[in-house]
């Protein structure tokens, strides 16, 4: 492989884990900010109250853990990926495949509510991580 084409690689990898940074910030936000569930309380005196709430109201702080945990590992997989391909380091790639593969399976278990969202942070990571050359790589070494 080229030196050019390895550069070409290590750029796209850092699009996608910036993209995945980007997702998992709004998802964040619309978790404090962004009222999805409706839910009503039924009174004799005033009748049916609709209400709506966000997800942080919804759930509290575990409903705003679950929303920063693909944030989490977007940082998990920033820092793993840079150092290993800046200091070679070993704790690089198995940190940044375990954050994936946690993030993946939280994903996959809350599939029907906020899951759903968070697999394209998990698949732009898998993406991000696959592509980034290593440090003992000639291919990444910086031109």
């Amino acid at each position: 492989m080229s030196a050019s084409v390895a550069e070409r690689r290590w750029g796209l990898a850092v699009r996608m884990i910036a993209g995945g940074a980007v997702w998992s910030l709004g998802l964040a936000l619309v978790a404090v900010l962004v009222p999805v569930y409706n839910g009503e309380t039924v009174s004799a005196l005033s009748g049916v109250t609709l209400t709506r709430e966000t997800l942080l109201q919804s759930r509290g702080a575990s409903g705003l853990a679950l929303a920063l945990a693909p944030l989490i590992a977007c940082g998990v997989v920033a820092a793993g990926v840079a150092w290993r391909r800046r200091d070679n380091a070993r704790w690089g790639a198995p940190a940044a495949w375990t954050a994936v593969g946690g993030l993946t399976i939280v994903a996959v278990l809350g599939i029907t509510s906020i899951g759903a969202f968070m697999l394209p942070v998990a698949v732009a990571l898998g993406l991000g991580v696959r592509l980034a050359p290593g440090w003992g790589d000639v291919r990444a070494q910086p031109a």
